[in-house]
């Protein structure tokens, strides 16, 4: 698990998210990196969507992948559930949850 801090948020990315982000292409794995550490300083203009049917499950787009998190407002943290590409990652939530 990675724990990011001194950020607007506390970034937490558990151990099956980084195997998802090893098996697929190093260049797409740093731009999800990136737009992860970007969220976690709370900068604006980032394509996020509340999910529709999860309390607190929000997407954030990053080319043909997704990245699915949960923020807890009141322990400032965002902790990600899942990333994959977008053709699969919703059927894998709906197997997770």
């Amino acid at each position: 698990m990675s724990v990011l801090r001194n950020q607007s948020y506390t970034l937490i990315i558990p151990k099956h998210v980084h195997k998802e982000l090893a098996s697929i292409d190093p260049l797409d794995g740093l731009r999800i990196i990136e737009k992860l550490k970007q969220l976690a300083y709370g900068t604006a203009n980032l394509d996020t969507k509340k999910l529709a049917g999860f309390r607190n499950l929000y997407r954030l787009r990053v080319g043909k992948y997704r990245v699915i998190y949960e923020v807890q407002e009141a322990a400032v943290i965002v902790y990600v559930v899942a990333v994959g590409h977008r053709s699969t990652i919703y059927e894998k939530l709906k197997q997770q949850v």
